[in-house]
Protein backbone atom coordinates (compact mmCIF):
# COMPACT_ATOMS: atom_id res chain seq x y z
CA UNK A 1 0.00 0.00 0.00
CA UNK A 2 2.98 2.11 0.80
CA UNK A 3 3.81 1.88 -2.96
CA UNK A 4 0.51 3.37 -4.17
CA UNK A 5 0.46 5.80 -1.67
CA UNK A 6 4.22 7.19 -3.36
CA UNK A 7 2.74 6.58 -6.60
CA UNK A 8 -0.51 8.78 -6.17
CA UNK A 9 2.04 11.17 -4.56
CA UNK A 10 4.17 10.99 -7.94
CA UNK A 11 1.70 11.48 -10.11
CA UNK A 12 -0.24 14.85 -8.66
CA UNK A 13 3.28 15.82 -7.93
CA UNK A 14 4.00 16.55 -11.41
CA UNK A 15 1.26 19.38 -11.60
CA UNK A 16 1.33 20.40 -7.81
CA UNK A 17 5.24 20.14 -7.18
CA UNK A 18 6.96 19.81 -10.42
CA UNK A 19 5.52 22.14 -12.56
CA UNK A 20 5.25 24.55 -9.72
CA UNK A 21 7.87 27.52 -10.41
CA UNK A 22 8.49 28.48 -6.99
CA UNK A 23 9.56 24.69 -6.50
CA UNK A 24 13.10 25.12 -7.51
CA UNK A 25 13.45 21.64 -9.80
CA UNK A 26 16.23 19.84 -7.83
CA UNK A 27 14.01 20.01 -5.09
CA UNK A 28 11.34 18.72 -7.15
CA UNK A 29 12.07 14.79 -5.75
CA UNK A 30 13.18 15.72 -2.53
CA UNK A 31 9.61 17.95 -1.97
CA UNK A 32 7.56 14.57 -3.21
CA UNK A 33 9.08 12.10 -0.82
CA UNK A 34 8.44 14.45 1.87
CA UNK A 35 4.99 15.10 0.76
CA UNK A 36 4.33 11.32 0.67
CA UNK A 37 6.10 10.76 4.00
CA UNK A 38 3.83 13.76 5.73
CA UNK A 39 0.84 12.22 4.16
CA UNK A 40 1.08 8.98 5.73
CA UNK A 41 2.28 10.88 9.28
CA UNK A 42 -0.58 12.94 9.58
CA UNK A 43 -2.75 10.07 8.65
CA UNK A 44 -1.24 7.92 11.35
CA UNK A 45 -1.42 10.82 13.79
CA UNK A 46 -5.02 11.17 13.20
CA UNK A 47 -5.85 7.31 13.96
CA UNK A 48 -3.65 6.87 16.61
CA UNK A 49 -4.69 9.97 18.42
CA UNK A 50 -8.28 9.53 19.45
CA UNK A 51 -9.44 11.34 16.33
CA UNK A 52 -9.70 8.05 13.90
CA UNK A 53 -13.50 9.16 13.39
CA UNK A 54 -12.36 11.84 11.54
CA UNK A 55 -10.46 8.86 9.29
CA UNK A 56 -13.41 6.70 9.35
CA UNK A 57 -15.91 9.55 8.39
CA UNK A 58 -13.14 10.36 5.65
CA UNK A 59 -13.04 6.52 4.33
CA UNK A 60 -16.72 6.40 4.25
CA UNK A 61 -17.03 8.41 1.66
CA UNK A 62 -15.65 8.63 -2.13
CA UNK A 63 -12.60 10.56 -1.72
CA UNK A 64 -14.17 13.79 -3.36
CA UNK A 65 -14.98 15.19 -0.15
CA UNK A 66 -12.68 18.25 -0.94
CA UNK A 67 -13.62 20.27 2.08
CA UNK A 68 -13.02 17.02 4.87
CA UNK A 69 -11.51 17.94 8.26
CA UNK A 70 -9.45 15.57 7.55
CA UNK A 71 -7.98 16.90 4.49
CA UNK A 72 -7.34 20.22 6.46
CA UNK A 73 -5.46 18.79 8.90
CA UNK A 74 -3.18 16.94 6.41
CA UNK A 75 -2.54 19.71 5.18
CA UNK A 76 -1.72 21.91 7.63
CA UNK A 77 0.64 19.40 8.87
CA UNK A 78 2.17 18.19 5.78
CA UNK A 79 2.25 22.19 4.97
CA UNK A 80 4.41 23.01 8.06
CA UNK A 81 6.84 20.45 7.13
CA UNK A 82 7.57 21.22 3.49
CA UNK A 83 7.63 24.71 4.96
CA UNK A 84 10.25 24.13 7.36
CA UNK A 85 12.46 21.84 5.65
CA UNK A 86 12.45 23.39 2.42
CA UNK A 87 12.33 27.14 3.68
CA UNK A 88 9.18 27.44 1.63
CA UNK A 89 6.99 30.51 1.75
CA UNK A 90 2.97 29.95 3.00
CA UNK A 91 2.04 30.59 -0.60
CA UNK A 92 3.64 28.09 -2.37
CA UNK A 93 3.33 25.69 0.43
CA UNK A 94 -0.55 25.82 0.73
CA UNK A 95 -0.48 26.02 -3.52
CA UNK A 96 1.05 22.31 -3.31
CA UNK A 97 -0.92 21.17 -0.60
CA UNK A 98 -4.61 21.98 -1.70
CA UNK A 99 -3.35 20.70 -5.47
CA UNK A 100 -1.69 17.33 -3.52
CA UNK A 101 -3.47 16.39 -0.83
CA UNK A 102 -6.95 15.88 -2.10
CA UNK A 103 -6.06 14.19 -4.72
CA UNK A 104 -3.55 11.89 -3.30
CA UNK A 105 -6.40 10.79 -0.80
CA UNK A 106 -9.04 11.13 -2.75
CA UNK A 107 -7.28 8.68 -5.40
CA UNK A 108 -6.43 6.56 -2.78
CA UNK A 109 -9.50 5.85 -0.88
CA UNK A 110 -11.46 6.04 -4.45
CA UNK A 111 -8.98 3.04 -5.39
CA UNK A 112 -9.45 0.92 -1.84
CA UNK A 113 -12.97 1.05 -2.66
CA UNK A 114 -13.09 -0.06 -6.16
CA UNK A 115 -13.39 -3.80 -6.40
CA UNK A 116 -12.08 -3.51 -9.82
CA UNK A 117 -8.54 -1.72 -9.17
CA UNK A 118 -5.82 -4.54 -8.34
CA UNK A 119 -3.75 -4.22 -5.31
CA UNK A 120 -5.71 -1.46 -3.36
CA UNK A 121 -7.52 -2.92 -0.61
CA UNK A 122 -9.72 -1.43 2.38
CA UNK A 123 -7.64 -3.08 5.00
CA UNK A 124 -4.54 -2.88 3.94
CA UNK A 125 -4.68 1.03 3.87
CA UNK A 126 -6.13 1.33 7.69
CA UNK A 127 -3.12 -1.11 8.76
CA UNK A 128 -0.92 0.99 6.39
CA UNK A 129 -2.42 4.35 8.38
CA UNK A 130 -2.57 2.42 12.32
CA UNK A 131 0.93 1.35 11.53
CA UNK A 132 0.02 -2.16 12.62
CA UNK A 133 -1.93 -1.16 15.71
CA UNK A 134 -4.58 -3.78 16.09
CA UNK A 135 -6.82 -2.40 18.55
CA UNK A 136 -7.67 1.06 15.90
CA UNK A 137 -7.20 -0.82 13.04
CA UNK A 138 -10.03 -3.26 14.48
CA UNK A 139 -12.14 -0.37 15.27
CA UNK A 140 -11.66 1.71 12.54
CA UNK A 141 -12.50 -1.70 10.20
CA UNK A 142 -15.66 -2.33 12.38
CA UNK A 143 -17.39 1.12 11.97
CA UNK A 144 -16.36 0.73 7.94
CA UNK A 145 -17.90 -2.67 8.11
CA UNK A 146 -20.44 -1.14 9.77
CA UNK A 147 -20.97 1.57 7.49
CA UNK A 148 -20.58 -0.41 4.22
CA UNK A 149 -23.05 -3.14 5.33
CA UNK A 150 -25.81 -0.47 6.22
CA UNK A 151 -27.90 -0.68 2.89
CA UNK A 152 -30.13 1.89 4.13
CA UNK A 153 -28.27 4.38 5.99
CA UNK A 154 -29.98 3.99 8.98
CA UNK A 155 -27.38 3.37 11.58
CA UNK A 156 -27.53 0.09 12.75
CA UNK A 157 -27.25 -3.88 10.51
CA UNK A 158 -30.81 -5.85 10.68
CA UNK A 159 -32.91 -7.46 8.28
CA UNK A 160 -33.83 -4.87 5.99
CA UNK A 161 -30.57 -4.72 5.31
CA UNK A 162 -29.52 -8.09 4.62
CA UNK A 163 -32.93 -8.07 2.35
CA UNK A 164 -31.34 -5.02 0.65
CA UNK A 165 -28.32 -6.15 -0.29
CA UNK A 166 -29.48 -9.90 -1.10
CA UNK A 167 -32.28 -8.25 -3.58
CA UNK A 168 -31.98 -8.36 -7.05
CA UNK A 169 -33.71 -5.38 -7.81
CA UNK A 170 -33.86 -1.64 -6.52
CA UNK A 171 -31.54 1.07 -5.78
CA UNK A 172 -29.57 -0.42 -3.05
CA UNK A 173 -28.44 -3.29 -5.63
CA UNK A 174 -27.61 -1.26 -8.02
CA UNK A 175 -25.26 1.32 -5.51
CA UNK A 176 -24.09 -1.99 -3.42
CA UNK A 177 -23.46 -4.90 -5.94
CA UNK A 178 -24.93 -6.71 -3.83
CA UNK A 179 -23.88 -8.41 -0.50
CA UNK A 180 -21.53 -10.98 -2.65
CA UNK A 181 -19.25 -8.18 -3.45
CA UNK A 182 -19.79 -5.63 -0.78
CA UNK A 183 -18.37 -8.37 1.64
CA UNK A 184 -15.59 -9.67 -1.32
CA UNK A 185 -14.10 -6.00 -1.13
CA UNK A 186 -14.49 -5.53 2.76
CA UNK A 187 -12.71 -8.42 3.22
CA UNK A 188 -10.50 -8.27 0.66
CA UNK A 189 -11.73 -11.46 -2.01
Amino acid sequence: MLDQLTQLVQQFGEQAIVKNQQVPDELNDAVKKEAGNGILEALSGIANSGQANILTDFLKGNGTQKDHPLLNIVQQQVGAKLGNQFSMDNQTVEGITKDLIPNVLGQLVGNAKNPNVKGFELQDLVGMITKGDSKTQGSILSQLGTSLLDQNGDGKLDLNDAMSALSSSGKEKSKSGGLGALLGKFFGK
